[in-house]
């Protein structure tokens, strides 16, 4: 992975029961997440986390927007 991004771990046990799932029940669960997602994050928080999906700097982007990064 180049700059920017997040990394995360996931055990085999996880990926195994994920890849059980037919591709309907991996797709209702995407959309699930993703409702979750965009309903109980706050605006800045979205905004970060496209920024991380797209790969920028944080640091870069809090610089640019006035967000505050720790």
């Amino acid at each position: 992975m180049g700059k920017g991004g997040f990394n995360f771990y996931v055990d085999k046990h996880a990926v195994e029961r994920f890849r059980k799932l037919s591709c309907t029940q991996k797709l209702r669960w995407l959309e699930e997440v993703h409702k979750f997602l965009s309903s109980a994050l706050p605006p800045e928080s979205r905004r970060i986390m496209d920024a991380l999906r797209k790969g920028e700097n944080i640091k870069k982007i809090s610089q640019q927007r006035d967000w505050k990064t720790s």
